[in-house]
């Protein structure tokens, strides 16, 4: 019998000051958490991340020396990446090409998942972006056709001229890719909620329409933050799982469903400050509700 176990963390810093993927799975086991989320690169740059061999390396090594599953993480491609872009097509030609560099690297570290934003329409007709960001997909699908990273579509909040910010769209959007085996999506519960799906009184009708929407077989991640503002705000403003409108219970609860045991939980909630983040107390409240409501 397969061991049930909390899949849940953060976004860990990816960079030279910090060791790289070594100090990814160092920080990891500081928190005590067994997932992790991460930028292989700058997210407001296209600089590459120089991450050797070795590196790489050892860091597989302490995971396995620690329990860590690497291909459950999720990397989280740059902000920069617009794929949808409708008015200037050599900036969506760069986020192609960025994406495919991400892509890459995701492959090297030996993660399946990368998540991205579905971008923006700016001036234009939300379903034309739509279809704008179907062909970038199939474009990038392809030049990577040799890989099996699994391309996460992130939802979205009603802000600006944000495309993804309900279930339609995001189904619409997998309705257009050839290769569905590559495709998936990463539930962002702040983005949801702010967007307007009650996931704190009604989550199981919210699932439902997920399900007839797009479809439960995509949905791959999560990532668990609660919002400072009251569902519906179209805002996007994260606040951590003990102080938000959506509440505890509702993350203890999402965290223990039978059916999503094993998918990674990301917490991508507010530092103390500037310096320290909150991530170990909040992964402690919920590797303890875990093992409490699975009797392990």
């Amino acid at each position: 019998m397969e061991k049930k176990e909390l899949i849940v963390g953060a976004h860990f810093r990816f960079s030279a000051s910090s060791d790289y993927f070594v100090g990814v799975i160092k920080e990891m086991i500081r928190v005590n958490a067994t997932g992790a989320a991460l930028f292989v690169g700058p997210p407001q740059s296209r600089a590459i991340a120089k991450v050797t061999d070795e590196n790489i390396i050892e860091a597989k090594k302490l995971a396995l020396e620690n329990n860590i599953d690497i291909e459950k993480f999720v990397v989280h491609a740059r902000y920069l990446v617009n794929m949808a872009n409708p008015i200037n097509e050599s900036n969506r030609k760069f986020s192609i090409e960025l994406m495919i560099q991400d892509i890459k690297t995701t492959e090297r570290l030996g993660i399946k998942y990368i998540n991205f934003h579905p971008g923006s329409a700016l001036k234009t007709d939300a379903n034309e972006a739509i279809k704008i960001l179907a062909t970038s997909i199939n474009e990038v699908i392809e030049a990577t056709k040799d890989s099996d990273v699994t391309l996460l579509i992130e939802t979205m909040m009603t802000k600006g001229s944000y495309i993804g910010k309900n279930f339609d769209e995001i189904g619409a959007i997998i309705d257009l890719i050839k290769d569905k085996k590559r495709i998936g999506v990463c539930i962002d519960t702040c983005h949801i909620w702010d967007g307007g799906y009650d996931i704190k009184e009604n989550f199981d009708e919210v699932l439902k329409e997920f399900d007839n929407t797009i479809g439960l077989k995509y949905l791959k991640a999560f990532h668990i933050n609660d919002s400072k503002n009251e569902k519906g705000s179209g805002k996007d403003r994260h606040n951590n799982l003990t102080k938000g409108f959506i509440g505890l219970d509702f993350f203890k609860q999402l965290t223990t469903k039978e059916e999503f045991i094993g998918l990674p939980f990301l917490l991508e909630t507010p530092w103390i400050d500037k310096t320290t983040p909150s991530y170990d107390e909040e992964i402690a409240i919920l590797q303890k509700n875990f093992k409490k409501k699975l009797k392990i």
